[in-house]
């Protein structure tokens, strides 16, 4: 029961901060922090790791969620043009804008999570994101899985929109922020631990 009413407190707190749009980079980045500190099986006070999170990387997360928001909206505007064009370009189009969105949507997954792992700039975030995603292809896929999933009932069933924007709205996004951090964490220490020996074989040196 602590466990949900941490989630619910901090999902609460995402939406509040997302809701002037151009902070959601930061909110979603402070959830993923706090969210990855429960997987790990940390007790964080919500409010206050939140907020702390917040504030340290509000400046990145907002600038990296700008980039990902402008590259997103123009690969949704060739996707929606692409049938307009009858002709191989328009296929062309089509094809290329479903395969650069895939690449979207990892970065996006990874984006902040990787930020708040290794401490990067934007490029090498976005880098390491990509590369990250490509060489945990079956956690990426779950990953995948686990955001589309309900935003897919919820189109293909419309009535299941009734229920699941509720809990959305209540624990829905910390729920998934916290499963995903149970991934993320285990990605992570994998590169942490063969970093940590290289450290150590190039200190016995």
């Amino acid at each position: 029961m602590d466990k949900i009413g941490d989630l619910v407190i901090l999902n609460f707190l995402w939406l509040v901060c997302s809701a002037p749009v151009i902070t959601i980079g930061a909110s979603t980045t402070a959830m993923c922090a706090v969210a990855m500190q429960m997987a790990a099986g940390d007790d964080p006070v919500i409010g206050r790791a939140f907020f702390k999170a917040f504030k340290e990387n509000f400046r990145q997360s907002t600038w990296t969620f700008l980039l990902l928001l402008l590259a997103g909206t123009f690969l949704l505007i060739d996707f929606l043009s692409a049938p307009t064009f009858q002709n191989i370009f328009g296929s062309i189009l089509m094809v290329s804008s479903v395969a650069f969105g895939i690449v979207w949507l990892w970065a996006l997954i990874y984006a902040f999570p990787v930020q708040l792992a290794f401490r990067a700039g934007i490029k090498e975030t976005l880098k390491r994101s990509l590369i990250l995603s490509i060489q945990n292809l079956p956690y990426t896929i779950v990953l995948c899985v686990l955001f589309l999933l309900p935003i897919i009932l919820a189109l293909g069933i419309p009535e299941l929109a009734v229920y699941l924007m509720p809990f959305f709205l209540v624990i829905g996004a910390s729920c998934i922020a916290f499963g995903s951090a149970w991934i993320f964490n285990r990605i992570f220490a994998k590169y942490k631990d063969r970093s940590s020996q290289e450290n150590t074989k190039g200190n016995d040196l």
